[in-house]
C-alpha cells in the first residue's frame, strides 16, 4: 500500500511531465480514423440484408431483408444509400425521396410515409431538400435498432 500511495503522490508531483511526455504514447490506441470506423459498422449492418449494384443506384435485397419490420427495412436502405455514397457508385446519394424509398424496401407507400415520420420523429433520420437520410450522428442508434431487430428475429 505504501508503494502505491508513492506513486500516486510521484504521479501528482510530476504529472504535468507525465502527459506531456507520455500522452501520445499511453493514449496513441485511442486514435481512430473515423470513416474507417463508420465504413465497418455500415458494412456489418448491411452484409446480411442487402448487396449494392457496382454500376447503378440499386440496392438488392437478400432475404433477410424480406423478413425484417418496415422500420429496420427502411434504415436499412438509408444505410446503403450512406455505403453507396461513400463507394462513389453513380448515380449513389445519401439521401433518397419517399418513393424511391418505397420501391428499394418493398414497403407499401402509405407504410413507407408513416415510418419515415416516426423514424425522423425519433432522430433516426433527417429530411433535407433532396429527401431522407440517416446523419453520421444517427449512426450508432440506428445500429441498436438494426441489431434489436436481428436479436427478436431470432428469438421467433
Amino acid at each position: 500500500m505504501r508503494r502505491f500511495v508513492e506513486w500516486l503522490l510521484n504521479i501528482n508531483i510530476v504529472s504535468n511531465r507525465y502527459y506531456s511526455i507520455d500522452s501520445k504514447r499511453v493514449l496513441a490506441d485511442l486514435l481512430v480514423d473515423e470513416d474507417k470506423v463508420t465504413d465497418e459498422l455500415v458494412r456489418e449492418l448491411l452484409l446480411p440484408y442487402v448487396g449494392l449494384s457496382k454500376a447503378e443506384d440499386k440496392i438488392i435485397p437478400k432475404p433477410e431483408f424480406t423478413v425484417l419490420a418496415y422500420p429496420q427495412r427502411v434504415l436499412l436502405y438509408l444505410l446503403a444509400r450512406h455505403a453507396m455514397a461513400r463507394l462513389k457508385i453513380p448515380g449513389g446519394s445519401l439521401a433518397a425521396n419517399p418513393e424511391k424509398i418505397t420501391m428499394g424496401c418493398l414497403v407499401p407507400k402509405k407504410s413507407c410515409g408513416e415510418t419515415l415520420s416516426r423514424l425522423k420523429a425519433a432522430g433516426l433520420v433527417e429530411k433535407d431538400k433532396d429527401g431522407y437520410l440517416i446523419p453520421v450522428h444517427s449512426l450508432l442508434r440506428v445500429a441498436a435498432e438494426i441489431r434489436n431487430a436481428g436479436k427478436a428475429k431470432q428469438k421467433h
